[in-house]
């Protein structure tokens, strides 16, 4: 009998799976009948005043046809450092992810290739752009990603045929006195683009530290303190999941919240270290500030000699 019962509720779940797999679609791709025409694009970029941009891949100078050897060489002496990949809406840092795709390092004959890269980015400089990419995403049934320096070493900053927001010029920081039945005490707010130094440097400017990650151009409020926060001063204070107070974001619907401890607070513990780039766009993020201090500390690395 019980064996019987098991086979029935291995059937119905195999039969409700399979129900959800058939109403499920996949996302439109270049090519498809389903992506959109140039003039919804057109329609995108008027609406978010002309900062749409379609992706070209940094490395394309060294590939034929558009082959520069002085810009190639220039690109592969940079190719490591995080400053080259900041400026871009599509560069990624960690190389397995955009699947030597228009990589600077391979022959010149092989083609420059979208592959892994997102289609499109909307260079974002306000929750209006934020949300206008989310509708247009949703509506046209368009793989969405949100990217902000492009560090992310698990890839969810890129993805073939993806529509991007690309939030590093969200760049804004106040400061406030904050009181309640968690923490009394000076709080920070900054934009979704403010990277670790200038986290840092705004904060020193007030007299006080706050918790960011120990490469200064990590971005503060995205996806490091979505993903737990490993700090240098996490002994004294905890990871940068441990800082936020509140989020401002923009959900999956294109709706403009706040979330905290009181106020939607399942997203806002969701937010804070259930993983970046998962529960929505997070356009700011406010943090608890600490009096600054001194501190100290040292680093040994070991290089191989070149052979």
């Amino acid at each position: 009998m019980a064996m019987k019962l098991l086979v029935v509720v291995l059937l119905l779940a195999a039969q409700a799976h399979a129900g959800v797999v058939a109403r499920s679609a996949c996302y439109c791709f270049p090519g498809d009948g389903c992506w959109p025409a140039e003039s919804a694009w057109a329609s995108l970029n008027s609406t978010v005043g002309g900062r749409l941009v379609a992706t070209v891949p940094i490395g394309y100078p060294c590939h034929t046809p558009n082959y520069d050897a002085t810009e190639c060489a220039a690109l592969q002496s940079q190719w490591k450092l995080p400053q080259l990949h900041l400026g871009s809406s599509s560069s990624v840092m960690q190389a397995y992810f955009a699947n030597q795709s228009c990589d600077p390092f391979t022959s010149q004959e092989q083609p420059c290739l979208l592959g892994n890269y997102v289609r499109y980015a909307v260079n974002a400089t306000s929750s209006a752009d934020v949300v206008a990419t989310i509708n247009f995403a949703r509506s046209k049934n368009i793989r969405f990603v949100i990217r902000n320096t492009g560090h992310d070493f698990l890839g969810r900053s890129t993805g073939a045929g993806a529509l991007a927001i690309w939030t590093q010029h969200l760049k804004t920081v106040q400061f406030s006195d904050w009181s309640d039945s968690s923490y009394k005490g000076k709080a920070m707010k900054m934009g979704a683009g403010i990277l670790g130094y200038e986290a840092v440097t705004a904060a020193a400017g007030q007299g006080l530290v706050v918790i960011t990650g120990t490469c200064p151009t990590v971005g503060a409020a995205g996806g490091y303190i979505q993903g737990g926060g490993h700090s240098a001063l996490s002994t004294n204070f905890g990871l940068g999941a441990d800082q936020t107070l509140e989020f401002e974001v923009a959900t999956a619907a294109g709706k403009i919240v706040k979330a905290s401890r009181t106020q939607n607070s399942d997203l806002y513990w969701a937010l804070s270290g259930g993983g970046g780039g998962t529960y929505a766009v997070v356009l700011s993020v406010t943090v608890r500030a600490y009096p600054d201090a001194k501190v100290g500390g040292a680093s040994l690395q070991m290089a191989a000699a070149s052979t």
